[in-house]
């Protein structure tokens, strides 16, 4: 009769002492397990466009602040003969 003992951790955690937090992870599952390369360039494949998409939306929103910091910036021009307190 086959027992099945049921984990609330994952396979990767149980081997590795770590939950996979990305694709990436998964690919150095186990020295004995060796994947497809079909599989890992799929994953490579996938990891990089989330990278990808990673920085795209940190551009966007240092844009973002960039823009809500200018917004209120005022440019004072000084004049020879101009006062002004230090």
């Amino acid at each position: 009769m086959n027992s099945v003992c049921s984990t609330p951790h994952h396979q990767l955690y149980i081997v590795h002492s770590y939950k996979p937090r990305t694709l990436i992870d998964f690919l150095s599952m186990s020295p004995h397990f060796k994947l497809s390369n079909s599989t890992e360039c799929f994953v490579r494949r996938v990891y990089n466009l989330h990278v990808k998409i990673k920085k795209k939306q940190i551009q966007k929103s240092n844009a973002q602040y960039k823009f809500q910091a200018n917004l209120y910036k005022h440019h004072n021009v000084l004049n020879v003969g101009d006062y002004f307190v230090i």
